[in-house]
Parts: C-alpha cells; structure tokens; sequence
C-alpha cells in the first residue's frame, strides 16, 4: 500500500524481494519511503523500461531514489511526460489513475500445465482449443483482433529428454473469433505432435494484436469470423458462468484438466464454498 500507484509498485516489490516485509509492505511515512526508494534499481520501478535505465545509467542514475530526485521539468524534457509523472509519483503526488494507467495487452497468452500427462493426439487437440478459447474470449474483451497466433506444447524439461515444439499460424484478416482460430489450429496441430512424447504443457498466444474498431479490410481475402455468434457466446457464459457454452473441440471430460484438490475455497463468490456452521 502506498498513497500512488507507482509507490504501491514499489511497496509491491518490496513485499517480495527486500528483506524484513515478509510479503507485507506500507509506505506511509517518508522515512519508509526513502528507504525503498534507495534499495531499488531503478529499472524496477514500474514504466522504467530497458531502454530508458540503460539512458538514466549514463546519467548517473542507478536507483529508485536517485530517479526521483530529478527535477520533474527535466525529466519531462530528456524523456516524457510518462517519466515526469512517475518522478512526481515517486514523491508522493499522484499522477496517475486505475483508468489511465490501463492499456490494452500486445499479446495474450493462455498456458498450464496439466493434470494428467497427454500422449494422444485427441486430448492434445482438446487441450488447445480449451486455451484458444480462453485467449479469444479475453481478446474480444479487450476490443482486439489478432494477425498470428503461436501454438505450443512440451513435455516436463526434467523428463529424460526434453521436447519442446512450436508452430506460428498467420490470417490474412486479423480476427478474434475462437471459432475460426479453432480451425486454424487444427489445421497446424499435426506439427505439434510426436508419438511417445507425455504432453506436460501446452498453449496458445494471440499475437500482433490491433485494436477491433480500426481492423484494415483486406479487398482479396474476406473474414471468416462470426462475431455475432461470438457475441451470444460471452453473452451466455458472462451471465450464467464461464463455459456454459463451448466449442465441441475442447471435449466433455477433459481428464487432463489442471488438478485444483488444493484450490484456495472461494469464500466471497461461491455458495458451495461457505464454511458450514453445526451448533
């Protein structure tokens, strides 16, 4: 906790790598504040990417504190207005909001490992469209299309001889319909498959994505997806729960599913998960 979103990260951070939070970490007087600040590199602190630590290192600048010394008006002419705003957010002023600081992800990614290792081609099938699934549902949320979409599957890297393959499907109209991607994936999924090789971990990762309101028609290649059909799809499963309706692909039994015997009970959304009182 901490009283602007860039300390709450830098209290965040310290929960789980300084020594003495033991997971819990509140700034809330100046002296806790500039004790973390001094302990940080400054490419940890949040919106301080690569490229811009490795240009605050020629200037000298190696740590959260030293970042937040700098005079905001400088900070803002040799970078931008964003590193101002993290400058003063380092002193306490808050810049920023939940709504601002919220960008749409460049990539989306659905990936676990299983219950049960997978050696059939079917349950691998069945394993992927449960992640296209996934992935499009949160694309469509979000307002995206994606251009390509990587597939992927590998047993454990413990196993006695590790395996690991990939495969990178392209469409010629970005799309977000988890119907089309299905079909996609079927197509390339031959190439993920070896015999005699226990499936692990697998997933799909939508990639190249662009917003859906500013989709580029192409005049030679026209859409495939159905995004009415979509539509009714997170309709359904948004007010009656998560896979009411899905695609026939993913299988009925999926007894590779996750194992979750040690899941945390939901206390606060769930009727089955309220502790049971007998007087």
């Amino acid at each position: 906790m901490a009283p602007t979103l860039t300390l709450a990260k830098a209290a965040n951070h310290a929960a789980k790598k300084l020594p003495g939070y033991q997971g819990v970490c509140v700034i809330d007087n100046e002296d806790e504040r500039l004790a973390i600040l001094r302990a940080m590199n400054v490419n940890d602190v949040w919106g301080i990417g690569r490229r811009i630590s490795q240009k605050l290192a020629l200037m000298d600048i190696k740590n959260a504190l030293e970042l937040a010394n700098i005079p905001p008006g400088l900070a803002r002419k040799q970078f931008s207005i964003e590193i101002e705003r993290t400058v003063r957010e380092l002193n306490g002023l808050a810049c920023k909001q939940w709504d601002e600081a919220r960008a749409d992800k460049l990539q989306i990614f659905s990936t676990r490992s299983v219950g049960e290792r997978i050696i059939d081609y079917d349950s691998l099938l069945q394993a992927l469209s449960k992640h296209i699934g996934i992935a499009a549902a949160k694309a469509r949320r979000q307002g995206s299309h994606c251009k390509t979409m990587m597939m992927f599957a590998s047993n454990s890297p413990y196993d006695e001889h590790p395996a690991n393959f990939k495969v990178l499907v392209s469409f010629p109209c970005p799309t977000n319909c988890t119907k089309e991607l299905t079909q996609a994936m079927s197509m390339a999924a031959p190439r993920l498959f070896r015999p005699g090789v226990r499936y692990y971990r697998m997933g799909i990762g939508l990639l190249d994505l662009s917003a859906q309101k500013h989709t580029q028609l192409d005049m030679f290649n026209s859409s495939k997806a159905n995004p009415e059909l979509m539509q009714t799809l997170d309709g359904i499963n948004q007010r009656y729960g998560a896979d009411t309706l899905f695609l026939a692909a993913q299988g009925i039994e999926q007894k590779w599913s996750m194992r979750r015997d040690l899941l945390t009970p939901q206390y606060t959304t769930n009727w089955k998960s309220l502790p049971a009182i007998k007087c």
